[in-house]
């Protein structure tokens, strides 16, 4: 029984017909120089034209240039993207750090939710504002050091663009003072704190000598 012939495989098709194609005569003419002239050429302009097209097309190179600054941009975006998602992230996680609402007291102040939470995050010891008179040492002390503190040198505005007091004037009714709105009743809250702090060094003054004399 005769064998039967192997089929030629794709690689040796294609070297053959590349071998026997109009470009590899051409080649195959000049490695021997035996090529013709362009005036004494026997291939066809329309057979020319036809081999032409099934050349594989070069990249110029300014599309070369123009696909790579387009690849460099892509792969910028794609960085500048990553960048603002990781700040995202962050800004997300430090305002979930940040107090709540809910530890301020609307009317100014802490609540005591709000002194709580100072506490055990950095060890404050924040007590209330004193609302009622002052009438001891300590209380002239603290509340003249908030009042002289706060409303000598303002650090920020009173009021909103809508005429509604800042947390800064609100501060003034944690400590039992009336809400300042303008300069001038800051200025007279700083003035009695200045008043309570002298008082509170008098009455200290007093008592050493007290002490002193007994």
């Amino acid at each position: 029984m005769p064998k039967s012939k192997k089929a030629p495989s794709k690689k040796a098709t294609k070297k053959a017909s590349a071998k026997n194609s109009l470009v590899g005569n051409i080649n195959r003419s000049k490695k021997a120089q035996k090529s013709r002239s362009k005036k004494d050429s026997t291939v066809s302009n329309e057979a020319y034209q036809e081999m032409k097209e099934g050349w594989p097309k070069k990249k110029s190179s300014k599309a070369a240039s123009k696909s790579g600054a387009t690849k460099k941009s892509a792969s910028s975006k794609g960085k500048a993207t990553k960048a603002r998602g990781t700040k995202t992230k962050t800004a997300k996680s430090k305002k979930a750090k940040r107090p709540s609402s809910s530890l301020k007291d609307p009317q100014g102040g802490l609540t005591a939710a709000g002194r709580k939470a100072f506490k055990e995050k950095d060890g404050s010891n924040l007590r209330p504002g004193v609302k009622g008179p002052a009438d001891t040492p300590d209380k002239m002390r603290r509340k003249g050091s908030f009042l002289r503190r706060h409303y000598t040198t303002l650090r920020g505005p009173l009021v909103d663009d809508e005429g509604n007091p800042t947390r800064l004037a609100l501060q003034a009714h944690a400590w039992g003072e009336p809400v300042p709105k303008t300069a001038a009743e800051a200025k007279k809250l700083a003035k009695k704190g200045k008043k309570l702090l002298e008082q509170y060094h008098d009455t200290k003054a007093k008592k050493s000598d007290t002490k002193g004399r007994s």
